[in-house]
């Protein structure tokens, strides 16, 4: 082999070894990215947000918009008689600058004073509720005050003895159908709620919204509650994916029994029927 020869072998030595560490430094990245995906993954977190309030107080529709569900129709006539939820994610950015993938869980529950006892068990875990108000009414009742802070105070009450942390946010819907005059009175009195809450240890916010004619302005303001709520509480503090069951309503029969026979000739037998339905949460897939 002569020099040249022996050059060439040597070039081509240098060019494999060149080779070789560019696939070991490949394959350290694709490690990298493997393990910071993973890791991004696992760092999801589950922010368990409900929307409750009177029976036709406008939860549906403060819920369809947060949501971003365009096709609601917004129809005020329509009523929530089950649960709905619904997972979207938000990003949030923390008061230190971090960025944070936060789910949102959204429960819609029923108003109605037949499911009332039974919505009440998807109140636990929550962190987030937005207490619908129906302003139109509060109006027409020549703005009573007292029996808005009664309103407001059973639903706290009821969120907060299943869900203690939870952050309640004071919602007054259908405030287009209102004069800006009332508006103003109205968003006094649920100011001032608000900070009578916050005095005694709870946490409080308050929001006037349309709906029907403000529906992106209006999830802007629900999106920066959220994120207020959420620096009070803290990222780490909430759940993961395994914090929130799926839970449905099902209609469960009802079992009776009852005797058959025992005559002279027969012995009495023992037996179930069906005497009714009642809707129970059970377990979803």
């Amino acid at each position: 082999m002569n020099v040249f020869e022996k050059l060439e072998v040597k070039k081509k030595g240098r060019i494999l070894m060149k080779f070789k560490k560019l696939a070991r430094l490949s394959s350290a990245m694709a490690c990298a990215a493997a393990v910071a995906l993973g890791a991004s993954a696992s760092a999801v977190k589950y922010l368990k947000l409900i929307v409750i309030g009177d029976y036709r107080s406008g939860k549906s529709e403060i819920f369809h918009t947060l949501m971003g569900d365009e096709g609601f129709s917004g129809d005020r006539a329509q009523n929530t008689t089950n649960m709905t939820h619904q997972l979207r994610p938000l990003q949030y950015t923390a008061p230190d600058g971090t960025q944070e993938d936060v789910r949102i869980v959204a429960w819609d529950t029923a108003g109605e004073e037949q499911y009332h006892s039974l919505t009440k068990t998807f109140f636990r875990g929550s962190s987030i509720a937005f207490l619908a108000i129906d302003a139109n009414q509060i109006i027409k009742n020549h703005l009573d005050v007292d029996a808005l802070k009664h309103q407001i105070e059973r639903w706290a009450d009821e969120t907060l003895e299943v869900a203690p942390d939870c952050r309640i946010v004071l919602t007054a819907t259908k405030c287009d159908l209102i004069s800006r005059f009332d508006r103003e009175r109205l968003d006094k009195e649920l100011l001032n709620t608000a900070r009578v809450m916050n005095a005694t240890g709870q946490f409080a916010l308050t929001l006037l919204s349309s709906a029907k004619d403000q529906r992106d302005q209006l999830r802007q303001d629900m999106e920066n509650r959220i994120k207020l709520c959420i620096d009070s509480i803290g990222t780490n503090n909430l759940g993961t994916q395994d914090s929130f069951p799926r839970l449905k309503f099902e209609d469960v029969p009802i079992f009776e029994e009852y005797t058959e026979g025992g005559g002279c000739l027969s012995k009495a037998v023992t037996r179930t029927r069906i005497t009714g339905y009642e809707k129970r949460l059970v377990a979803g897939e």
